[in-house]
């Protein structure tokens, strides 16, 4: 190892690098007042140029996660045109959504009328037949929720999709379709992987050090006989010709223990944000915000919930 891992658990986090993931997070679902109300404590710098778009991204997301995905389509195609046409899966699912609704009231003509006209013309392509054979499966059952796909009538489902909606249209946009802290999370997630497949290849030979792969590059500029041409292939693939200055197992220990660090470490900023939209959905004068948590003056704070005493904050989307 070139460096030891522990030397980085006194390093700082800025402050200001915070608020702007938990401002990025709030923008990203939509959260309007939340994001009012964190910005008036924190003196932050408005993100959000047109809160017009915002606020139509909202409504959309809240049509679609209700199931009114016919709503959600006119409202799409009229705030950003061309994208379910550009994103036919996405166009499918809020179908499919439309079509549960009209199976879950129990209106039979209307569904198979909604099926031919809709959803049959996605029949053409493969990718979709196995997903429409599920849709049109409910019209067999009295009980839809209790057949085998039921899934598809889960609040879960819904919420991928109006999530999936949501990012599309971000996108569509010219706007980042995952908020800063999703981007750290998966980040993290395909470093930790990445490391647990690469360390789970030690067996007898070690993997290549910086030493080995300089030594490669070296043996390669100055061109060799076939035998350097072996060495190289040696260090670039690992091997005992050079040892680690540390055990392998204290490498192997130090670098899980400093993912697991960093994971935890965005995944408690996860949570000092849903702690900020739980406490600014009750009554201004009743909310409470962890102020060590998101490092803002607690007077600050306690003065501008006088200020705005009676004011109500509405619930984010669940």
């Amino acid at each position: 190892m070139d460096s030891d891992p522990r030397q980085y658990e006194n390093i700082g986090v800025n402050n200001n690098d915070i608020n702007k993931i938990i401002l990025s997070y709030l923008v990203h679902n939509c959260y309007e007042d939340t994001l009012n109300a964190f910005i008036a404590c924190t003196g932050e710098k408005h993100p959000v140029s047109n809160m017009e778009d915002l606020e139509k991204r909202k409504q959309i997301y809240h049509v679609a996660f209700d199931g009114n995905a016919s709503e959600a389509i006119r409202l799409t195609e009229e705030f950003a045109p061309g994208l379910l046409d550009d994103d036919k899966t996405l166009h499918f699912d809020l179908l499919s959504l439309q079509f549960i609704e009209i199976v879950c009231s129990r209106k039979l003509d209307d569904a198979l009328s909604f099926a031919q006209s809709k959803l049959n013309p996605f029949a053409k392509e493969q990718r979709f037949v196995d997903k429409l054979k599920d849709c049109v499966g409910l019209l067999v059952y009295d009980e839809p929720e209790k057949s085998p796909m039921f899934h598809l009538l889960s609040p879960e489902r819904r919420q991928h999709i109006a999530d999936s909606l949501n990012r599309a249209i971000l996108a569509h946009t010219k706007l980042p379709s995952y908020s800063v802290m999703e981007r750290l999370i998966q980040q993290t997630t395909v470093v930790g992987q990445y490391l647990s497949q690469e360390f789970s290849k030690v067996g007898n030979n070690f993997p290549a050090t910086h030493e080995s792969r300089a030594r490669a590059a070296q043996i390669e500029v100055q061109g060799g006989d076939e035998g350097d041409e072996e060495e190289m292939n040696l260090l670039l693939e690992g091997g005992p010709s050079i040892e680690p200055d540390q055990p392998m197992e204290e490498d192997i220990s130090d670098l899980h223990e400093m993912m697991s660090a960093l994971y935890s470490e965005v995944q408690g900023l996860r949570n000092e944000v849903a702690e900020l939209q739980e406490g600014l959905q009750a009554d201004v004068t009743e909310m409470r915000i962890d102020l060590n948590e998101i490092r803002v003056d607690i007077r600050s704070i306690l003065q501008l919930l006088q200020q705005n005493a009676g004011r109500h904050i509405l619930p984010p989307p669940q």
